[in-house]
């Protein structure tokens, strides 16, 4: 809804050494942060199955998950 997309399908050249060697540089001898966040997001589509009624299971939970 919000017109988002997934950023890996638009392929985007790779970084190139010598960027990678001035970043290393400019960083060297210092301590170094990195937040990293992922979200992700899902939305229900009408082929994918509804869940069940609560209380119409067939087993109870306590005798499915019962070590034999």
């Amino acid at each position: 809804g919000m017109g988002e997309t997934l950023t890996l399908r638009t392929p985007r050249p790779p970084l190139r050494r010598d960027v990678i060697a001035q970043a290393l540089a400019a960083l060297a001898g210092q301590e170094t942060v990195f937040d990293i966040g992922v979200l992700t997001g899902w939305s229900p589509h009408e082929s994918q199955p509804k869940p069940l009624t609560p209380g119409s299971a067939q087993v109870s939970m306590t005798e499915a998950i019962k070590a034999d």
